[in-house]
């Protein structure tokens, strides 16, 4: 009989929960269906990092024609490869999704390795050599990285290496870029007798993917929209000075990477640099203050110390070589951070001249020191003592600015340069980068940061008025350290105070990351425990009611009879009568 009750309800109770396993099952599977055709990633990393910028979006989407990219990937590659190798394919997803029918990718088959390793050096993805441990032993591997974009009968290559990570997405759109624009624009690229191809290889290599460069004298008129003048350690020529100050006038527009004080950290000596270039920039309101920057975010330089019989190199932190932080609310610097400088100086920002603004690009951090001129001391041994780089207390200060209005030429009271067909004695529209360091774009220091030469090919474009490719170069993976001094000062506390209030804020929150996980976890055990209490209460109280009234009556009588009961010593007692 009791069978025959409980029947009727498992078989609904059973068919209930066929029907819902049924309609989820469809609802995942028109969910795919939609997927199909609505594609949405969401990323909410830092910059977005791991989605398509727009610009990289909308070059696949605008393409005329097909594109076919085909990718060179090695099997067993070794652990430190397989990041990369596993967010490049993912990018080139990203890419497919959105180029539409125009845009593909292949992953080239491994399954005949000859004819895999002739058509990846047909494609020009050369064949990297690598050390790997393989059972206790180091081996030695060529693997190949790499991809091949084809595009109306154009072909273009990118070989794939460790760490580059960080700009791939650059990479890839601008090479698109490359192969799917018929012409790109032109850039003048200034080169005296003193400038070395070699010190400038990483810059001229990225300068060269994105532009027509032009090797210019400046001996000769030139009309190039953008000029990089890469510093001088000298005077110009009068004929030098006078093209360029013509080319200004006649609306060319420059990025003037220049020292006001050359240094040499191997030989602990500094001078100034006495050039008319530093005239001619004074005439359009523009100067380079004849000092050196220090900065306690900086880089270090190896000392050489001697221990007994044993020499070996000590790093050292070096405060004239600051990392300034580039101004996010600007487009050329938004999203750059840590660009190293070689003994820069400051730009004077407090010059009164109404017809020329001034807008700060990069600026050291709060806590900011000057060397005045005319004598520079660099020994990096002034700077072991902590002491030496923590009285470093200054506001920070402008390195690079834009200046932007009416220039008038240097030239204007010459009645002789002035009376020369052409000229120009002013310009009403003209715009202006300086950045008071030369070293930004060699390879000494950008050989393990390219911040700096990314800040340079961004102001490019944004004197081009093109500014598509700086929000790609922008999206880099970068670190996030804790800038306390930097948060202070920004939530204005004075940086007297922030010496005093820095080091606690520093220690509580070390203190912090220590004990605050282990304390949540606690918190969230115990949490646990009482809800669990809690439900396995209210489940006994729904399926078991006698259980717990029965409970709930014993404990009762208990809490009474313990209540009824004197405490030995409290209570009075009776005494018997007489």
């Amino acid at each position: 009989m009791k069978d025959q009750i409980n029947t009727p309800p498992k078989k609904a109770k059973t068919r209930s929960l066929l029907t819902g396993l049924l309609i989820a099952l469809g609802v995942l599977i028109a969910l795919n269906l939609l997927s199909s055709y609505f594609y949405h990633r969401f990323d909410f990393s830092k910059g977005r990092i791991y989605t398509l910028s727009q610009t990289s979006k909308n070059l696949v989407r605008n393409l005329r024609d097909n594109l076919v990219a085909n990718v060179y990937l090695s099997d067993n590659l070794p652990a430190q490869y397989n990041l990369l190798a596993r967010y490049a394919r993912d990018l080139l997803g990203e890419y497919d999704q959105f180029g539409g029918r125009r845009f593909s990718h292949e992953i080239v088959s491994r399954v005949n390795e000859d004819e895999f390793r002739g058509r990846a050096e047909r494609d020009n993805i050369f064949a990297q050599r690598t050390v790997i441990l393989e059972n206790d032993k180091q081996t030695v591997r060529d693997i190949y990285m790499g991809m091949s974009f084809e595009y109306k009968g154009n072909r273009e290559s990118l070989n794939l290496t460790q760490g580059m990570e960080n700009r791939l997405e650059y990479e890839i759109t601008a090479l698109l870029r490359r192969l799917t624009k018929t012409q790109l624009p032109a850039v003048g690229l200034y080169q005296d007798s003193l400038y070395m191809a070699e010190a400038y290889k990483t810059f001229d290599h990225h300068l060269r993917k994105d532009y027509q460069v032009q090797q210019l004298d400046l001996n000769q008129p030139f009309n190039t929209p953008v000029l990089v003048f890469p510093g001088v350690i000298d005077s110009l020529s009068e004929l030098q000075l006078y093209n360029l100050d013509q080319y200004i006038m006649h609306g060319g527009k420059v990025i003037f990477l220049q020292d006001r004080v050359w240094g040499d950290v191997r030989y602990s000596a500094a001078q100034t640099i006495n050039s008319n270039l530093f005239r001619l920039l004074e005439n359009y309101a523009i100067e380079i203050k004849n000092n050196l920057v220090l900065d306690q975010n900086c880089l270090p330089v190896n000392m050489s110390q001697r221990s007994g019989i044993f020499v070996f190199d000590v790093p050292v932190l070096y405060p004239p070589i600051p990392l300034v932080q580039g101004l996010d609310t600007n487009p050329i610097t938004k999203g750059l951070s840590d660009i190293p400088l070689l003994f820069c100086s400051e730009l004077n920002t407090t010059v009164k001249n109404k017809s020329v603004s001034i807008t700060p690009l990069l600026k050291t951090s709060p806590a900011t020191g000057i060397i005045n001129g005319p004598e520079f001391d660099i020994d990096p041994n002034r700077f072991v003592e902590e002491k030496a780089i923590s009285n470093l207390s200054l506001s920070p200060v402008t390195v690079a600015a834009l200046y932007a209005g009416e220039f008038t030429s240097f030239y204007a009271k010459n009645s002789a340069y002035a009376a020369t067909p052409g000229f120009s004695g002013r310009t009403n529209e003209s715009e202006i980068i300086v950045v008071g360091d030369s070293d930004l774009i060699m390879q000494t220091v950008t050989q393990n940061f390219d911040s700096g030469v990314m800040f340079v090919l961004n102001a490019i474009d944004y004197l081009l008025k093109d500014v598509s490719l700086t929000e790609v170069r922008s999206r880099t993976v970068t670190d996030s350290p804790l800038d306390l001094g930097l948060w202070l000062y920004q939530n204005n506390v004075q940086p007297e105070r922030i010496q005093q209030v820095e080091p606690k804020l520093r220690l509580f929150v070390k203190v912090a990351n220590l004990l605050l996980p282990s304390l949540l976890l606690i918190g969230y055990g115990f949490y646990r425990m009482v809800s669990e209490k809690r439900c396995r209460q209210a489940i006994q109280r729904r399926f078991h009611p006698t259980l717990i009234t029965t409970e709930e009556s014993a404990n009762g009588e208990a809490e009474a009879e313990a209540a009824a009961t004197p405490e030995p010593g409290n209570a009075d007692e009776e005494k018997p009568l007489d």
